[in-house]
C-alpha cells in the first residue's frame, strides 16, 4: 500500500542519515538546551568513551578543567535565555 511505501522510504532515509553521521571522522554530538547529550556519533564515542558519551550525560562533564566547564555553562545559559 501507499502507507507501507512511505514508511519504507522513511526508514531508508533514516538509515542513510545514520550511516552518514556515524561514518564521519569528525565528532558529532547533539544535546538539549540544559546540556544533556541526546546523540553522539561513533567518533565522539571513540574519543570520550561509552560512559561519558551516553544519552543523558551532561555535556559539560566532557570538559577537563573547571574553567572550561564554567565557560561552557555560561555560554549555554546565555543561549537558553536569549530571545529570538
Amino acid at each position: 500500500t501507499e502507507q507501507n511505501e512511505i514508511e519504507k522510504s522513511l526508514r531508508q532515509s533514516e538509515a542513510r542519515y545514520r550511516s552518514i553521521v556515524d561514518d564521519q571522522i569528525e565528532m558529532i554530538c547533539r544535546y538539549t538546551t540544559d546540556g544533556k547529550i541526546t546523540f553522539a556519533n561513533k567518533a565522539f564515542v571513540n574519543e570520550f568513551g561509552d560512559e561519558l558519551a551516553r544519552e543523558g550525560t551532561p555535556v559539560h562533564e566532557l570538559f577537563v578543567s573547571a574553567h572550561e566547564k564554567k565557560n561552557f555553562e555560561e555560554h549555554l545559559n546565555l543561549i537558553i535565555h536569549t530571545d529570538g
